[in-house]
């Protein structure tokens, strides 16, 4: 029932009827506003803190009807508001289809699917498709060779929830993402993510006010690159390994090291983790919703085999808190929200020897590895929500205001000099939403504000003990460190908006919506650089049954 829930919605994109939908819905004779129209997908979903728990046998509290939703648009954006790997103008493609679909009275299910079309000018700064929590970073070493870059993005996520006796439940979720990413301007590269999460846990009620739940997590994430030229060019080009704050090694581009011609190098991550929930419901109206997790890591960069390169190690360190405080009322839902992560993270350059055996055949011995970073990032996340005024599955008003505080401190070091970063970014945030439900179908209004500023030094550079006379201090990105210095600190201003009409399709009677929308950032100049924009315009299509 799930997969033909999900493959009705695409389908209905395509603009080919469901007569699943139609026959799932009840039509009032007197000619009241059907009870689809006052269903609100993110509300339902958002309703349930278990729901949207790393523990998929707490879907066994959806008591819910069964819902669905998809969604297809596209999106344009342009300005030079951005980081140093990323693009000022993108246009991008989207289609989703998600659902929570009740089989049995032991039983609930959940699935979603995506697809995303990514494609940005004048491109270049990273090799990955997002450096950001990566444990070192391939940035070109000019700013002359920007580019177009492509991605295709699949998305596909699949829970099962059933409870086995009296409150007692077991389930697993899986979520896979596969991504193929080009860039088509030498220096080029393309890149093959995988990422897996897959997940078994166990809830019950331990008493009638009282939920624990457990799961154990594993995850797995690999990105391939391979880097090439198109024809016989003369032209160097140049690598910086960025071990932090853009400082490392500078490779040319050739038959060896990580930018090695033709060769595919993957960059492997496995974690191991768990959670643990508990849910307190002191009375009959008042929730609190507590998940605590943890997972260690440990990945490498480069072939584990004796005929071919491992370049570096890393091992990585995760932890995450979420509670949700709530008070239910009738007509109303106030949510109180808090999250708490860290992540540490440490990697290391592999020393080795190529050395040949007594057949003639090239390995490598490998000696003791050497550090070259230590980076470390904290967040903190605070955000109140308010449902008012619920019709049915519908609010009339949703309004949310919060904080969130990130701090990220990284250390790169090429023994014996280092080069240490720390920068922290405060954001202040706030939505409105009004619902207003018309004669034949909803019409709903959203306005979003927010600020952002940051603090922190560009880098500082040092030495652990004073180097001899006739060594290098190790090459830098002065273009990329403050491109992203500006992009991470400087005090931004964001303006968006959103209108949204939901409405009934004649004869076949599915409930479909329109959805238009757009955003505009805007920066401060400071002494590092002067003030950015960017703006981004967006049209979507879908349907919620």
């Amino acid at each position: 029932m799930l997969i033909k829930r999900l493959t009705y919605s695409l389908l209905f994109l395509c603009v080919v009827p469901s007569a699943h939908a139609q026959d799932s819905l009840s039509y009032s004779q007197d000619g009241a506003l059907h009870d689809i129209l006052l269903r609100d997908y993110q509300f339902v979903k958002q309703h349930n803190p278990w729901l949207t728990s790393k523990n998929a046998a707490g879907l066994t509290s959806f008591y819910a009807n069964s819902i669905a939703e998809t969604e297809a648009g596209m999106s344009y954006s342009k300005g030079d508001l951005i980081d140093y790997w990323q693009s000022p103008t993108v246009l991008q493609g989207d289609v989703r289809a998600e659902a929570f679909q009740r089989l049995s009275s032991k039983t609930v299910v959940y699935g979603s699917i995506s697809y995303n079309n990514f494609s940005g000018s004048d491109m270049t700064g990273s090799a990955f498709i997002d450096p950001t929590h990566k444990p070192f970073d391939i940035v070109e070493a000019s700013q002359d060779n920007k580019g177009r870059k492509h991605r295709d993005t699949y998305q596909l996520a699949g829970a099962i929830g059933i409870e086995l006796w009296k409150g007692f439940s077991v389930g697993c979720r899986t979520d896979y993402t596969s991504a193929n990413y080009a860039k088509y301007k030498d220096l080029r590269h393309s890149n093959k993510l995988m990422d897996l999460n897959m997940s078994v846990g166990v809830m019950g009620h331990v008493l009638s006010h009282l939920s624990v739940g457990a799961n154990y997590i594993y995850h797995r994430n690999t990105e391939s690159m391979t880097f090439n030229t198109y024809g016989k060019i003369d032209k160097v080009y140049k690598s910086l390994i960025s071990y932090g704050g853009f400082m490392g090694r500078l490779e040319q581009f050739g038959t060896t090291g990580y930018t090695e011609k033709g060769r595919e190098m993957p960059l492997v991550e496995d974690q191991h983790g768990g959670s643990l929930q508990i849910e307190w419901h002191p009375t009959a109206k008042w929730s609190l919703y507590n998940e605590a997790s943890i997972a260690h890591g440990t990945g490498y960069y480069g072939r584990k085999s004796p005929y071919t390169i491992t370049f570096t190690n890393h091992d990585r360190d995760l932890m995450s808190y979420h509670g949700s405080l709530r008070y239910h009322t009738v007509s109303s839902l106030h949510r109180l929200d808090v999250n708490i992560s860290s992540e540490k993270l440490t990697n290391n350059a592999e020393t080795y020897q190529e050395l040949t055996n007594e057949y003639g055949a090239h390995y490598y011995e490998y000696y003791d590895a050497v550090k070259t970073a230590d980076k470390e990032w904290t967040n903190l996340g605070v955000s109140y929500t308010a449902d008012l005024k619920v019709k049915a599955e519908l609010p009339t008003w949703t309004l949310n205001i919060g904080m969130d505080w990130q701090q990220r401190k990284q250390t790169g070091i090429l023994y014996p000099y280092y080069r240490k970063q720390k920068l922290t970014t405060t954001r202040g945030y706030a939505t409105a939403t009004r619902n207003i439900v018309m004669s034949k179908g909803v019409l709903a209004a959203t306005v979003r504000l927010s600020y952002q500023k940051g603090s922190g030094k560009p880098f500082t550079d040092g030495v652990y003990q004073t180097p001899s006379a006739d060594a290098q201090t190790p090459p830098t990105m002065a273009d990329w460190l403050y491109q992203e210095y500006r992009y991470l600190t400087a005090a931004q201003y964001a303006v968006g908006a959103d209108v949204k009409y939901t409405f009934l399709i004649p004869r076949i009677k599915i409930s479909a919506f329109v959805k238009g929308g757009f955003d505009y950032a805007t920066s401060q100049a400071n002494e590092y650089t002067k003030s950015d924009n960017r703006i981004r315009l967006s049209l979507s299509v879908g349907h919620v049954f």
